[in-house]
């Protein structure tokens, strides 16, 4: 039986709301890079472009460390599957040193713990699904889980 540990929409938050978020406000600052106006409406162009600039820069960075390490997380009874929705690697279950759960503002956050470094890493973030850990950690006891 597989079960899918983290929830429906780290598709969401990994790749649709940084794609939507980068293409509004990076067509917006193309638009406003590109003019030839010095000023528009009171608004020095020169200083806009430069804070548009920063604007869009930080989110790419707040969105490199939060939203692009949210991986899907799945598992049968020999096997964790790990994707970030471009390539899926399957790690054994013995390779696994333990999941933990822990409770975020709006969603639980998990982090799976490899004994070894893995393909994304060591430590892989996903947004966890309570009822869904819950069933595999009565179908599996013997993968250490800690809910917090």
């Amino acid at each position: 039986m597989k079960f899918q540990l983290s929830s429906n929409s780290t598709l969401f938050y990994r790749l649709f709301m940084p794609t939507l978020w980068l293409g509004f406000f990076g067509a917006f600052f193309l638009a406003v890079f590109l003019s030839d106006k010095p000023d528009i409406g009171g608004l020095n162009m020169n200083s806009l472009k430069w804070e548009l600039l920063a604007f869009v820069l930080t989110f790419v960075v707040v969105f490199k460390f939060t939203l692009w390490k949210l991986l899907r997380i799945d598992a049968d009874i020999d096997y964790i599957y790990v994707t970030n929705f471009f390539r899926t690697v399957r790690y054994p279950l013995q390779d696994v040193e333990k999941i933990e759960v822990s409770r975020g503002f709006i969603y639980q956050y998990g982090t799976l713990y490899l004994k070894g470094k893995g393909y994304f890493g060591q430590n892989l973030s996903f947004i966890a699904s309570k009822p869904r850990v819950e069933k595999f950690i009565a179908a599996e006891p013997n993968v250490a889980i800690s809910v917090l």
